[in-house]
């Protein structure tokens, strides 16, 4: 299954990626009903980098282990999940260009557990990652122009 989602920034390409590279700023681009906390620090992001969190949504409490694959400053950069609740999780997080303005776009790749079964759950993971991307994105426009 694959998500995407873009939207325009506020901001410089540099401005953008620099924000998404902090990942003390994962936790604000949460929606309410979600708590992120990081469980370690990254002092250096680069490729290689892992980043350990823990999130709870309602009664579902879990361990994120992802680690940094690709890492091209200022265009992009792909975590994948190393735990999580999926059998795959890969995020590409791009910045682009167009026109004179700043773009931002999150293609998830992601493969659910229980083969045939999991796939009974696609739309819900689906509408789940629109509404989790839609306040991310959201969240970034308003942090982004109280920055500037």
């Amino acid at each position: 299954m694959r998500y995407q989602k873009d939207t325009q920034l506020p901001c410089s390409l540099q401005e953008a990626f620099d924000f998404h590279c902090d990942i003390t700023n994962l936790p604000k681009l949460s929606p309410p009903d979600t708590h992120v906390k990081l469980l370690n620090q990254v002092e250096n992001f680069q490729k290689g980098t892992i980043i350990e969190l823990h999130a709870q949504k309602g009664y579902k409490s879990m361990k994120w282990v992802v680690q940094i694959t690709e890492f091209q400053p200022p265009y992009f950069f792909t975590d994948t999940a190393i735990k999580s609740p999926f059998k795959k999780w890969r995020h590409t997080h791009r910045f682009y260009q167009q026109d004179g303005k700043t773009y931002m776009k999150d293609i998830v790749e992601v493969e659910l557990l229980f083969g045939w079964l999991g796939k009974l759950f696609e739309n819900f993971v689906k509408r789940e990652l629109d509404v989790m991307f839609h306040y991310r994105h959201r969240a970034t426009i308003e942090l982004m122009q109280k920055n500037s």
